[in-house]
């Protein structure tokens, strides 16, 4: 387009011979008389509120909204309760805000949270009786110095795996991470692991690689299509490899999330640091937790699907193991070494120092169960309980938590048991675990008489009392757990067995070729 110069008035031009060369565009402007508006519906829930808003502005049921209006939509339980689901035209929506684009009738249901359980509740406002989480020493993984030669003297492995069995209470927060453990409640970390929008994510710094800096990265890893809604427990890991520069989370040992990190690789801040099981990077999910684990090492898929089910004898390279039935008082203790859990609350004056101890831990439901059905033996002498974590199911049938192993433990001096099946197929050893997974399982236990052993009676002696077991000079003596497990080996006369957990043992005493074997319980 030329744009031709002119000496005289625009109304009466005369060209000058000077031109210049421009562009022009045509633009179209299009007005809509008539914005489309559309009606918002929702009911008013018993035992909350659902509150949805236009900006700052509470709008009302029916209220139309004009399209492309960004609302608000929270819903908050009473004291007392918990949020089931909030559902937008019957089906879950997980997400804070709706973009108006139709016509939403919005539910929201919640049920009355359950006081006792086999679940720990990490609280946030508004639930339980105080604000507390469950938090343990990073230096499970390794010392390292918090206020001089922070990076030379760090020892904590790069590559580890951290999993709970967790349920989160609302579609968006945090319910597991590693952070400082006395800035403030409320704080950044190194990562907290969560949902957005109903979807598991991962919010995370990443270490420089040569100082103490941990820039945050831009934004959270989030899964594109895994989902943990409220209500919902599931075995989370988070496990990372190559010193850190690769992290992983899994839902129930499936992969959800792959994230490749900048620089050093994910976090592990230099200050004095826990791993935290609650909301701490934000303070407004609850969540409820059963088992916690920290390995060492980076573990398979096939490994994490395996830990899932729990462990009575320590693995290599676990190195903490929390159970809600391990705590005394508001202590968890470590099954698997020596950094216990603490359950902490939100109280603390000023603005140093560790969180002080809850008032006491707050249970709440576990994860389901499934029944487990399983034989009486014929024999009249024969007898067996099914364990769990060492402790005898109820009758048959009898309830068991999803994803648990059971054990057969033999009750009688005179059978032996010959064979396990599960569901129509045999175990490959009877000490193996029954595992139980989703749905009913059946056992059948068979026995044999006892044979292998045999009982003859020493002239002297042999029996136990007050944690000593006592034994002819010159004896030695076997202990067996329940599960055939050696357990200790001793040749004193009074053999001090203090250090055995309690529980029901076998001791297969020997003196010159001849056996005795004794049941005692500790």
């Amino acid at each position: 387009m030329m744009f031709i110069g002119a000496e005289t008035a625009p109304e009466n031009p005369t060209y000058n011979g000077n031109y210049t060369e421009g562009t022009y565009y045509d633009v179209k402007i299009t007005v809509k008389s008539n914005i489309q508006r559309y009606a918002i519906n929702f009911t008013a829930p018993e035992n909350g509120t659902l509150s949805i808003k236009n900006g700052a502005t509470a709008i009302t049921s029916g209220e139309e909204v004009a399209e492309g209006t960004i609302l608000t939509v929270s819903a908050t339980p009473n004291s007392g309760y918990e949020l089931v689901a909030v559902k937008n035209n019957g089906e879950i929506f997980p997400n804070s805000t709706y973009a108006v684009t139709a016509a939403a009738n919005f539910t929201a249901e919640f049920k009355q949270l359950a006081t006792e359980g086999e679940a720990m509740l990490m609280s946030a406002p508004g639930y339980g009786t105080e604000e507390a989480q469950l938090r343990f020493s990073d230096t499970a993984l390794g010392s390292h110095n918090t206020s001089e030669n922070q990076v030379s003297s760090d020892q904590r492995s790069r590559n580890y795996t951290f999993s709970a069995w967790v349920s989160p209470m609302g579609y968006n927060g945090v319910f597991m991470g590693h952070v400082q453990n006395s800035i403030t409640w409320n704080v950044e970390g190194s990562y907290g692991i969560g949902v957005q929008n109903g979807k598991l994510a991962v919010w995370y710094r990443y270490w420089d690689g040569s100082s103490t800096g941990c820039p945050g990265a831009s934004a959270p890893a989030v899964s594109e299509t895994t989902t943990l809604y409220p209500g919902e427990f599931a075995f989370i890991s988070l496990v990372t490899s190559n010193d850190g520069k690769n992290f992983k989370v899994y839902k129930n040992g499936e992969e959800a999330i792959s994230q490749d990190v900048e620089q050093g690789g994910l976090a592990l801040l230099y200050d004095a640091c826990d791993f935290a099981i609650g909301d701490s990077k934000y303070n407004q999910m609850a969540s409820k937790v059963e088992e916690v684990q920290l390995w060492n090492r980076t573990l398979t898929p096939e490994e994490i699907k395996t830990s899932m089910y729990g462990y009575n004898e320590m693995p290599e390279g676990l190195v903490a193991y929390y159970r809600p039935e391990s705590a005394t008082g508001t202590t968890v203790d470590n099954l698997a070494g020596d950094v216990d859990a603490y359950y902490r609350a939100n109280n603390r004056s000023g603005d140093s120092g560790e969180f002080p101890m809850a008032t006491a831990i707050q249970k709440t439901n576990g994860r389901e169960t499934v029944e487990v059905t399983y034989n009486t033996p014929e024999e009249e002498n024969a007898a067996y309980t099914l364990q769990r974590y060492g402790v005898d199911l109820t009758a048959s049938p009898a309830p068991v938590k999803v994803y648990s192993n059971l054990y057969a433990v033999n009750g009688s001096d005179s059978y032996e048991i010959s064979s396990i099946t599960v569901d129509g197929t045999p175990l490959t050893n009877v000490t193996d675990p029954i595992q139980v997974a989703t749905s009913p399982v059946k056992v059948d236990v068979v026995f044999n008489l006892a044979s292998g052993i045999e009982e003859e009676v020493v002239a002297e002696p042999i029996y136990y009392n007050n944690n000593v077991l006592y034994m002819p000079e010159g004896a030695t003596a076997v202990i067996y757990n329940l599960l055939g497990t050696v357990v200790a080996e001793v040749a004193e006369p009074a053999a001090n067995l203090a250090q055995l957990p309690a529980g029901i043992y076998l001791a297969k005493v020997s003196k010159d070729g001849n056996h005795t074997i004794i049941r005692f319980k500790k």
